[in-house]
């Protein structure tokens, strides 16, 4: 990554009150390396491989008698990052 000595001057010249937003994006540049494809290697390959999951998928799950929900985003790589895992013990279902 290459800045600008400008922006370097004033990242080092801010205090502790300062507020500096930076935003990021690719492209533009001559030198800008491509982004190798990412083969998914986890639990979730294979089912990424058949077409039958994507990444950035949000899978949810309830467990009734533990009482515990939660949320989960498919990762590239064929990983889950669990976005929230929910449990209530005062929170119960009357059937």
């Amino acid at each position: 990554m290459k800045l600008d000595p400008a922006v370097i001057a004033r990242l080092t010249s801010a205090s502790g009150d300062d507020s500096i937003h930076v935003t990021l994006s690719l492209g533009g540049g001559s030198d800008v390396a491509t982004a190798a494809p990412v083969i998914p290697h986890g639990p979730l390959a294979a089912l990424m491989q058949a077409g039958l999951l994507k990444a950035d998928t949000v899978l949810t799950f309830h467990q009734r008698r533990a009482n515990r929900s939660g949320r989960a985003v498919v990762t590239a790589d064929g990983q889950l990052t669990f976005t929230s895992i929910l449990s209530s013990a005062s929170s119960s279902r009357l059937l």
